[in-house]
C-alpha cells in the first residue's frame, strides 16, 4: 500500500488560504439565498427601510420557507418577467455577435502578417485598461448625432465587439497549428471556408471561455444601459432589479438568485471548454 505523502507545512497554509478566500467570495451568494428563504415578514422587519440606521442583520431564516419564490413566480405582478425578457434580448444578439466578431478577429491578427497589426494589438491591450465609461461617452455622442438611439441597437453594437474577448481569441487560435491551415490553402479553400471548417471547430474551447465571460458581463451591466436606452421599458434586470428592491425587498431577494441561474447553468455545460480554453491562453510575447 503506497504511503500517503505528507503536505509540508507551506501547502497546508496555502490551502487554508485558498479554501478561506473561496468561503469570502461565496459569502454574498449565501447571504442573498438565505434570505430568499426567510419569511417576507422577516426581511421586510429587518431591511424594510433601506438606508437608514434601524436595519437588523437577520442570518436565519425563522422559519424556512418558499412562499416568496411562490409567489414571484405565480403571483400577479409581472414586470420582472419583463426585465427577464430584455436581458435575454439584449444578451442572445451580444453573445453571438460578440462570438463571430472576436473569433473573426483573433484569426486575423493571429494567423496574418499585416502592416500595423502589432500596433493594433497593442491598442487592443490599452483599450483594455480603459474604464467602460471613458468609451462609452464618445460612443453615445456618435450614436446620438446619427440619430439612432430609438433603439436597443446602440448597447448591442457597443457590447458585441470586446477588446479583452478579441485578445482572448488571439492567444488561443496562435495555438492552433498551422500546417492544416496551410493545406487548406493549398486545395484551393477560401479564407472564409477555412475559418468555418478548420479554425472554428479547433476554437471551441476558447469559445466557451469567451462564452462565459460575455454572459457574465451582459447580466451584470449597469452603465450601459442606462447610457444607451431611451426607454425605461428596455432596462434589463441588472438594472430592474433596483426598482424592484425599492418596492419589495424580499422579492429582490428572490429575483436575484433566479436572476444568476442561467450564467449558472451555462457554467456547468461549458465548465470543461472553459478551463481547457483559458489554460490554452498562457500569456507571451506578440509575435
Amino acid at each position: 500500500m503506497a504511503k500517503r505523502k505528507k503536505r509540508r507545512p507551506g501547502e497546508t497554509l496555502l490551502y487554508g488560504f485558498i479554501a478561506l478566500f473561496s468561503l469570502l467570495v461565496m459569502v454574498p451568494f449565501l447571504f442573498t439565498v438565505i434570505h430568499s428563504l426567510m419569511p417576507p415578514e422577516q426581511v421586510r422587519d429587518a431591511y424594510g427601510s433601506l438606508g437608514s440606521e434601524a436595519i437588523r442583520l437577520q442570518l436565519w431564516p425563522k422559519p424556512l420557507g418558499i412562499r416568496q419564490y411562490i409567489r414571484v413566480f405565480f403571483g400577479t405582478e409581472l414586470e420582472w418577467y419583463y426585465s427577464f425578457h430584455n436581458t435575454l434580448l439584449l444578451s442572445v444578439p451580444i453573445l453571438l455577435m460578440t462570438i463571430l466578431l472576436c473569433t473573426m478577429s483573433g484569426y486575423g491578427l493571429s494567423k496574418f502578417r499585416f502592416p500595423g497589426r502589432k500596433a493594433l494589438l497593442i491598442s487592443y491591450i490599452i483599450i483594455l485598461l480603459l474604464p467602460v465609461q471613458v468609451t462609452l461617452v464618445p460612443f453615445f455622442i456618435f450614436f446620438n448625432t446619427m440619430h439612432l438611439m430609438e433603439s436597443r441597437f446602440p448597447l448591442i453594437a457597443f457590447c458585441s465587439f470586446s477588446p479583452f474577448g478579441a485578445f482572448l481569441m488571439y492567444q488561443f487560435i496562435r495555438s492552433i497549428p498551422d500546417d492544416s491551415i496551410e493545406a487548406a490553402r493549398l486545395e484551393g479553400a477560401s479564407e472564409w471556408r477555412i475559418f468555418w471548417r478548420i479554425v472554428f471547430p479547433q476554437a471551441t474551447p476558447g469559445i466557451a471561455a469567451l462564452t462565459i465571460l460575455t454572459l457574465i458581463d451582459c447580466f451584470s451591466m449597469i452603465e450601459q444601459p442606462f447610457m444607451l436606452l431611451r426607454e425605461k421599458s428596455w432596462y434589463p434586470m441588472s438594472i430592474m432589479l433596483k426598482y424592484l428592491s425599492q418596492q419589495n425587498i424580499s422579492e429582490a431577494f428572490v429575483l436575484a438568485v433566479v436572476f444568476v441561474i442561467p450564467v449558472f447553468l451555462a457554467y456547468l455545460l461549458l465548465q470543461d471548454y472553459l478551463i481547457e480554453g483559458i489554460s490554452h491562453t498562457a500569456p507571451g510575447r506578440i509575435k
